[in-house]
Parts: C-alpha cells; sequence; structure tokens
C-alpha cells in the first residue's frame, strides 16, 4: 500500500470500533509523527515510542501509564529494520 493517509485509515478505524488498546508498528518515524498528529486532531488519544532512546524516560513512562489506566486507544511504535 503506497504512504498516504489511507494506510492510517486501516488502524484508525480499528482503533475506534474496538474496546481494547491498537497496536500498530510503523517502520518509519517520519510517518509516526504525521499519523499520531492525524489521529488526535480527530478525537483519537494516542502515542507513540521509537525503538531508540529519542524520548525522554519520563515521557516513556507517562505513555505506559496512560496505557496501564486505559486512556489511549492507539499506541505507534517504531519497528526498527
Amino acid at each position: 500500500m503506497p504512504t498516504s493517509v489511507n494506510k492510517t485509515f486501516c488502524y484508525t478505524d480499528t482503533a475506534l470500533i474496538s474496546k481494547g488498546l491498537t497496536v500498530v508498528f510503523s517502520p518509519l518515524k517520519a510517518l509516526i509523527d504525521g499519523q499520531i498528529i492525524e489521529m488526535i486532531q480527530i478525537g483519537i488519544l494516542c502515542a507513540s515510542l521509537y525503538t531508540s532512546s529519542d524520548q525522554p524516560r519520563h515521557f516513556q513512562e507517562c505513555v505506559f501509564t496512560e496505557i496501564a489506566a486505559g486512556i489511549l486507544k492507539c499506541f505507534i511504535l517504531h519497528q526498527k529494520n
């Protein structure tokens, strides 16, 4: 599937209709950031984490706390190639 908004909708729909957490693995950091922004703009609470240490530890802890509390609907992980 070409890189576009259509790919985002594949898991946006899942996050909207499921009661649990939708976990997505994505290989491109640049796309992840754009997808997170788009999803937040349409009202889906989501977050992402990268496999590298680009994000501060307190941010990572906050994301896992929100997952445990059931706040986040979608969680996007950077899949290192």
